[in-house]
């Protein structure tokens, strides 16, 4: 029995001083790096003309008339034959005066490219009193 106790204590002690095997470290996930994928080459923004006001056929009772629009940044507008500003997110306003009865407000807008848009809109000024 005593042989019993020494071998038990024995495999113990070798077990508790023989170096123990490195823990494991937990795998991680080993990825491939990719390339981000490429971006789209820039296209300029497609031209166009919206003119936000007036509404075609308002009628109004004051001689004077904002109209407003958008279009590309790099557009020359014109109402009514004159050269008004676009800024630089391609908004513009003019003020013109109108006469009484119907009025036709042509707004043109081009660029450098040959690109052109038009739109007509018809105002008819009632005055009052």
């Amino acid at each position: 029995m005593k042989l019993w106790l020494v071998v038990v204590v024995a495999v113990v002690a070798a077990a508790c001083t023989s170096a123990a095997p490195p823990p494991t470290a937990t795998p991680t996930p080993t990825s491939t790096p990719t390339a981000a994928a490429p971006l789209p080459p820039l296209t300029p923004a497609a031209f166009f003309l919206r003119v936000t006001s007036p509404e075609d056929e308002a009628v109004v009772t004051a001689a004077s008339l904002q109209v407003t629009g958008e279009t590309t940044p790099d557009a020359v507008v014109t109402v009514n034959g004159q050269i008004v500003e676009v800024d630089a997110d391609g908004r513009f306003q003019a003020t013109l005066s109108l006469k009484e009865g119907p009025n036709v407000i042509e707004v043109l807008a081009s660029d450098f490219s040959g690109n052109q848009a038009q739109e007509l809109r018809t105002v008819i000024f009632v005055p009052t009193g």
